[in-house]
């Protein structure tokens, strides 16, 4: 396969989110291939600066990029579209990673040719919300590197630690299950954004874990060392994973599809009480067959040829590019206000949180290093 310049979008590469780290697995899964990824997102920091450091662009002006790419990978519609209408020639992909946020809505434009979903919930906001013909949609789900999160060793017949692993659960949540933990002799650690003491190698950290509370790709991670998830999150609690529906949760994701029922004691207690050892052991096993980076990144740049290849065949129609732009210039001037008030919405602490989260983050994070030191 020949090298390829390949621009892949983000909102931002600077805190840690699901996207931000899937950019960062794929630019150097990318560059290993021998391919020249370089990211464009508006908003950097210290992520951004360790690609650049391995000599993978990033930039947050398009205008700063002299080259054109071969294809645009799109993440987040304004900032897909930006690159879009940027480069002229260069054709595109639009992966959509959540099924329910606004920047993720699909942006249709005759330049992308293909709409990767990760989960089975973001295929059908694609096709059912986003009006994306089911032909022009792909099911390519997110990706673990093996080679850094590797098997630990057995799981003890009856777990011992576990770990709250989520950048949107806070305090409430945390003394729930902290709660029920206690009772049945397990103690508990809590690592995320809420909490002050986000994890930079959750690699070193999960092999040091029996049970974690976690979804999408905290969990797929979680799953590929070998501990016991339950696929949990402030908005809810699913279910442990277990070998006899390790295939219908890994096709959502493990993700909001599957938090079907309120974070309480009963239900933390019921999922608990499911934890096997032996169990948990071939779901790992499952896990790292089906996500493998490696397979994940070939899976895509096969695509990229495709879509390249298709663009290269196409009469291009220029008015219907000036259409779909204004059409999306539309969409996004009536809806940005309203957007903007969800966003912020979404991301507000609950009333609880907010009461204890200022002392509790400092007790969080020095139970969580002085573990770890022990």
């Amino acid at each position: 396969m020949r090298e390829r310049r390949i621009l892949i979008t983000n909102l931002q590469l600077k805190t840690r989110s699901g996207t931000e780290l899937y950019v960062m697995d794929l630019a150097r899964s990318l560059q290993s291939m021998g391919h020249r990824p370089i990211v464009f997102a508006p908003k950097t920091g210290p992520l951004a600066e360790s690609l650049v450091r391995q000599s993978i662009p990033v930039l947050d002006d398009l205008r700063e990029i002299a080259v054109e790419p071969d294809i645009i990978h799109g993440h987040h519609n304004l900032e897909t579209m930006s690159a879009m209408l940027r480069f002229p020639n260069a054709p595109g992909v639009f992966v959509c990673h959540d099924s329910f946020a606004w920047h993720d809505r699909a942006p249709k434009f005759p330049r992308i040719y293909r709409y990767i979903a990760v989960d089975n919930a973001c295929y059908d906001r694609l096709s059912v919300r986003d009006g994306i013909p089911t032909s022009k949609i792909d099911l390519i789900q997110n990706g673990v590197n093996l080679e850094k999160f590797q098997s630990r060793g057995a799981l003890p017949k009856t777990p011992r630690r576990a770990l709250l692993l989520s950048n949107y659960a806070g305090a409430s949540q945390y003394l729930l299950i902290n709660r029920v933990c206690r009772k049945m002799g397990i103690q508990l650690d809590a690592v995320g954004s809420q909490f002050g003491n986000v994890l930079e190698n959750p690699e070193k950290a999960l092999v040091q874990y029996d049970v974690v509370f976690a979804k999408g790709r905290c969990a797929w991670e979680a799953l590929s060392v070998g501990a016991a998830v339950i696929v949990c999150d402030a908005s809810g609690c699913g279910e442990m994973v277990t070998s006899s529906e390790i295939e219908r949760m890994a096709a959502s994701n493990f993700g909001r599809r599957l938090l079907n029922d309120p974070l309480s004691t009963k239900v933390l207690t019921r999922e608990l009480a499911k934890y096997d050892c032996q169990d948990a052991a071939i779901v790992s096993k499952a896990v790292r067959k089906r996500a493998n980076l490696s397979g994940i990144a070939h899976q895509l740049t096969d695509l990229y040829e495709s879509v390249i290849g298709e663009h290269a065949d196409a009469v291009r129609d220029i008015d219907q590019e000036f259409v779909a732009s204004s059409d999306y210039l539309q969409w996004w001037a009536a809806n940005r206000a309203r957007l903007a008030k969800e966003s912020e919405k979404k991301y507000r602490p609950d009333r609880i949180v907010k009461r204890v989260i200022s002392g509790f983050r400092k007790q969080a994070a020095r139970s969580f290093m002085a573990r770890r030191v022990a």
